[in-house]
């Protein structure tokens, strides 16, 4: 049996067993301000949702921790442009800025916990911010966490045995670990200091960075590659046996790197685009960080893997994304496919949909027009590498290259509506009403800038007021032919005094509505409450919407005789009709 195999036994023999399996993860350069849509565990879509999935035990897929594994995908926070994930915690960078953890993470605050009665816990599927002004954010496999600044400044925290966070614990003073008296979940006491609960700032001027395995590595604005922890080799050491505490510079012109499994593979990708590894165990044997290898040229970007269908003796590989969006693997000698925008390797990640007993490793390719798509090894009954298997997971998945103002969630099916525009709701209520108010121009596009007509107004009111029939099909308006769709709400305007139209013979319908007049059609059929009589026609309507807010909750500024846009007439419909 091959290392490849014993791990991936071990880890599902751990998951049956219930005690906590290990994320051995790969971990990717994370950049400034810009989407991260992928992890073995969820993905982001392109509207900002999160969406996650697998072991919860902590409360890192966001459900209730009585729900040991997820099973499915399940959306869980909106607005979201980065997220990362280790072993049993999770960080979120919104759209805003804000950065967030849930499941085990000491800065998130620690509890006795009265169902286990014997230590404190931290597993919380509460997200907790911990971060204002955060450009990007990265998690190691065993809750080694870090968060980039937009100021640049570099920031980690969490548990660190070996230099793994960028500092050495012994200088950090009592204030950033557990008190005295309090234990860590394994009852530790918390004298022993091995978790920092506060973020500690260790480099500045950073572009990119990544948390791994006992290790992290960054990217200055000048693009020089920096280093701290273990598991390197030791001719950049200052002392062979010895871990390297703070970030050190290993190279210049860099652009991209990858940490591989454990630590053990290190590949990065040069500002001229090519590629470069290092480390043990990677399909040259030992390979020593001044004899670095080159392997592909033209390359975007790397993600290393442990590959499946090869022996542990050369099964640490990279994934190679070539600039003209072709992915290759075996560090680019194998052809996958074309049109790719991003790739993700995990090891020990679940197989959708989710089984205890099925846990391989997972490679995650986005394609360009959001597709996800979820590649696994198939095997034969002797367990021999058989091919690949490669399925679709997901569509409308975040690419890289979306700016991040654009993850908001939209009025399906609207292009042109976001949800937390101040009409989304009401475009959302004007479709889903019993009668429909109003549809979209096109069947993606409900063009809110566009005027509205006077009899799609009183079409509109009508159909919110329930589509009532007139009593009576006399008709003194010239231009409103029987059968228009607006002729019924015209009538029914009439009779109920909302409107008398523009002349005694004639209505208008194609004429833009005016604001007042749209106003005044509203104020009339809620029974014109506060009425006086005073002043124009329009006055007592507007002091009673000016009442309401409407003349101030929307983008364009009020006028009585400026028109109204579609946007704007849902608007005021929804906030006297349909607001709850």
């Amino acid at each position: 049996m091959n290392m490849k195999r014993y791990i991936s036994l071990l880890i599902c023999l751990m998951m049956v067993l219930g005690t906590a399996a290990p994320a051995f993860a790969l971990h990717d350069s994370q950049d400034a301000g810009k989407i991260s849509s992928l992890n073995r565990f969820g993905w982001i879509d392109s509207e900002g949702g999160l969406w996650l999935w697998g072991d919860n035990r902590s409360g890192q897929a966001g459900q209730d921790r009585s729900i040991s594994f997820v099973r499915e995908p399940k959306k869980i926070m909106d607005n979201v442009a980065a997220f990362d994930r280790g072993q049993a915690v999770t960080i979120v960078l919104k759209a805003d800025g804000t950065a967030w953890t849930f499941g085990r993470d000491f800065h998130h605050g620690y509890e006795w916990d009265s169902f286990y009665k014997d230590y404190w816990h931290t597993g919380n599927e509460t997200p907790y911010k911990v971060g204002d002004d955060v450009a990007a954010v990265s998690i190691g496999n065993e809750e080694q966490i870090g968060m980039l600044k937009k100021d640049g400044t570099l920031w980690t925290w969490g548990k660190g045995i070996w230099s793994d966070l960028g500092y050495n614990h012994a200088y950090l003073g009592d204030e950033y670990f557990m008190q005295e008296g309090e234990s860590y979940p394994n009852g530790v006491p918390a004298t022993f200091k091995s978790y920092v609960v506060k973020p500690v700032q260790i480099m500045s001027d950073v572009k990119s960075f990544a948390m791994g395995q006992y290790n992290g590595m960054a990217i200055k604005n000048d693009n020089s590659l920096w280093y701290w922890g273990t598991y390197l080799d030791p001719t950049v050491r200052p002392d062979p046996d010895a871990e390297i505490p703070g970030p050190t510079k290993l190279l210049d012109n860099v652009k991209q790197f990858s940490i591989g499994w454990n630590g053990f593979v290190t590949g990065v990708v040069m500002t001229n685009g090519q590629a470069y590894y290092w480390g043990q165990a990677t399909p040259a044997g030992t390979v020593g960080f001044k004899n670095r290898k080159k392997f592909a040229d033209n390359v975007a970007k790397i993600a290393a893997y442990v590959d499946d269908s090869a022996d542990y003796s050369n099964n640490n590989q990279f994934y190679v994304l070539k600039t003209d969006g072709k992915l290759y693997a075996k560090n680019g000698s194998e052809f996958v496919m074309d049109d790719v925008a991003d790739v993700f390797y995990g090891v020990g990640s679940y197989e959708l949909p989710l089984t205890d007993e099925d846990c391989p490793d997972r490679t995650f390719i986005l394609k360009k027009d959001g597709t996800l798509i979820q590649r696994m090894a198939v095997r034969d009954e002797a367990h021999n590498f058989a091919g690949w298997n490669d399925k679709v997971i997901a569509t409308g998945v975040a690419l890289p290259t979306q700016p991040v103002s654009s993850l908001r969630a939209k009025v399906k099916p609207f292009e042109d509506v976001y949800k937390d525009y101040y009409y989304g709701d009401a475009v959302q209520w004007a479709k889903d009403h019993d009668p429909v108010i109003t549809d979209g121009v096109t069947p993606t596009q409900f063009a809110p800038a566009k005027t509205v007509t006077r009899g799609q107004a009183v079409t509109f009111l009508w159909r919110a007021m329930g589509e009532p029939e007139p009593e009576s099909s006399e008709n003194p308006f010239e231009d409103v032919a029987e059968g228009a769709y607006y002729c019924k709400p015209v009538l029914w305007a009439l009779e109920n005094g909302i409107t008398d139209g523009t002349s005694d013979t004639t209505f208008s319908p194609d004429s833009p509505v005016k604001r007042g007049q749209m106003i005044t059609f509203l104020w009339r059929a809620m029974g014109e409450p506060g009425k006086t009589g005073e002043g124009a026609w329009y006055q007592d309507a507007e002091n009673w919407a000016s009442g309401k807010d409407l003349l101030s909750g929307t983008a364009g500024a009020y006028t009585t005789s400026g028109a109204c846009p579609r946007a704007d007439v849902v608007y005021y419909l929804w906030e006297v009709m349909g607001r709850d």
